[in-house]
């Protein structure tokens, strides 16, 4: 995903100018006589971003001075990017919402960012992520796009590191989602408990890795004992499928309950008392029901 070549081209009009003031406030890049910086030396460009991140005083006096007559609209769009976010990123994936890029802080957040005049997985191809990069999201539009300029860093991480990485991810996406705009403020979403919970138990080995963090959200929520079996229930449905299908067993329901199957029946009504006969009431809401479609030829 990237802008259209109308708004990218708006992009640059007014980051430009606002790079040429920063630059005549801090002579960055010697001799620069116009906002124009196509031969420029990239890491002096950065150096530039920079500065009006680390100040944004800059941008409100452009704004008060506006030496190249931009109109509110515009004004507008550069006040925005007060909001920018510095800092090093994970390109973690390709989507339609725009890449996503995932931080590397404390209480990291996603982001969909869409590429300028190219989209990032032809910058970036798929079979290369995740990539480290250091860049500056800024706010355009209502969208998240980068400042032009990215740093990447040559880094090849092995499946462990990599499995650590998406990890980390989805409980940033189940506390928050995926963020499309950096003018709203970050608030954890309602649900993100049951988010976290279908995060962690989203299959035996995960259960594991997260026990701690699976026992601190069913104490402080016993609720979520049904996400956690429904979660780790439906995790399980491929694999007794192919067991099923090997077996040569008719189509039927059954239900599972942790990774165990308890019950079956021909109709929906029929598993629903087997359930009924083998699990506590208190329990039966727990079991994950699916319907086995018969062997595949």
């Amino acid at each position: 995903m990237k802008l259209t070549k109308e708004d990218t081209d708006l992009f640059y009009k007014l980051n430009w100018p606002l790079l040429f003031y920063a630059n005549q406030k801090h002579n960055v890049i010697p001799c620069l006589k116009e906002p124009d910086f196509k031969k420029e030396d990239l890491e002096k460009v950065a150096r530039l971003h920079e500065k009006l991140n680390k100040e944004p005083a800059l941008i409100d006096s452009f704004i008060a001075e506006n030496p190249f007559k931009l109109n509110q609209e515009e004004l507008d769009i550069v006040r925005s990017w007060k909001k920018a976010v510095r800092g090093k990123f994970l390109v973690m994936k390709h989507t339609e919402q725009g890449a996503i890029f995932f931080e590397e802080t404390k209480d990291p957040k996603a982001y969909a960012v869409l590429g300028l005049y190219d989209d990032f997985d032809m910058m970036i191809p798929k079979e290369y992520l995740p990539v480290v990069l250091e860049t500056v999201l800024i706010p355009f539009k209502g969208k998240i796009i980068y400042n032009g300029i990215f740093m990447p860093y040559n880094i090849h991480f092995g499946k462990s590191i990599r499995n650590s990485f998406e990890m980390s991810f989805r409980e940033s996406k189940s506390k928050y989602g995926i963020l499309t705009s950096l003018e709203e403020p970050v608030i954890e979403r309602s649900n993100a408990e049951e988010e976290l919970m279908k995060t962690y138990a989203r299959n035996k080995g995960t259960c594991f890795n997260y026990e701690k963090e699976i026992n601190q959200l069913l104490k402080k929520n016993p609720s979520l004992w049904k996400i956690y079996y429904q979660t780790l229930g439906k995790s399980e449905v491929r694999k007794v499928n192919k067991r099923l299908s090997e077996l040569g067993v008719n189509s039927a329901y059954f239900a599972i309950f942790d990774d165990i199957v308890i019950a079956s029946g021909q109709t929906e009504k029929e598993l629903s008392e087997a359930v009924a006969r083998v699990l506590p009431p208190e329990k039966r809401e727990y079991a994950y029901i699916f319907k086995y479609k018969g062997r595949q030829e």
